[in-house]
């Protein structure tokens, strides 16, 4: 989500499509509703704070601090060479 979020909002290159997207948000809001609901601790030291609100309907709040700058970075560089490779417009 922090990727996806870096990559839609910050640097106008989403690598997943926004009907994914949301399908991913929808899933982690009821998992999050279904451990409350459970009495379930859900934290996991990860970002709890920027995911603990989060209901899906927007990701331009989420932290994009060095860490998901670094790894959108590095994640957006595969996607685009295994798309490159894919289409046949790279050697190799």
């Amino acid at each position: 989500m922090l990727i996806h979020c870096y990559l839609y909002y910050w640097g106008d290159s989403p690598i997943w499509t926004d009907e994914f997207w949301q399908s991913q948000a929808n899933r982690l809001e009821r998992l999050q509703k279904d451990y409350l609901e459970a009495d379930l601790s859900i934290g996991i030291g990860f970002y709890d704070d920027a995911f603990e609100d989060f209901t899906g309907s927007t990701g331009a709040h989420l932290p994009r601090d060095d860490y998901v700058v670094s790894k959108a970075t590095q994640i957006y560089r595969i996607h685009s060479q295994k798309t490159v490779d894919f289409n046949g417009a790279a050697g190799g």
